[in-house]
């Protein structure tokens, strides 16, 4: 059945958010993860969707297909990322204690988030191409 890059644009979306919001609640009640996990939640929730497109399509995504999925994911955790900051500064739980007004601060900010944005798209690659191709052959294999 073919599905549209959106759907599974889609399901990146709703992967990545439940995982968040899963991540947020084991910190806050049970243990601490540390930030380091929510690098992961990206890689986690692409291999899913890449995994859910093999399955679905009965082949890896093509390299148009895996452009799309690539950078439509990226531009969807970019966006999700900073919401939730933006969210958090104005709600005082980012920031509180530093001077958000200088000029230094919005260079680091951008800084960080540039390196996070490089780092999920090489696992966002890795997902969409390399493990795809890896589950296609092996589905390839059992027919």
């Amino acid at each position: 059945m073919k599905r549209t890059i959106n759907f599974y644009l889609g399901h990146f979306a709703l992967w990545y958010v439940g995982l968040s919001i899963l991540v947020a609640l084991i910190s806050a009640f049970v243990y601490d993860v540390g930030g380091a996990v929510r690098l992961f939640i990206a890689f986690v929730a692409s291999t899913t969707v890449a995994s859910m497109f093999v399955k679905t399509e009965r082949r890896a995504p093509s390299d148009d297909e895996q452009r799309k999925l690539i950078f439509g994911s990226l531009f969807i955790w970019a966006a999700l990322n900073l919401v939730v900051g933006v969210a958090l500064y104005f709600t005082g739980g980012l920031l509180q204690d530093i001077d958000a007004t200088s000029g230094t601060l919005l260079a680091v900010l951008v800084f960080v988030f540039s390196l996070l944005a490089a780092v999920t798209l090489l696992f966002l690659y890795l997902s969409y191409s390399f493990i795809a191709r890896k589950q296609a052959e092996k589905l390839n294999v059992k027919r």
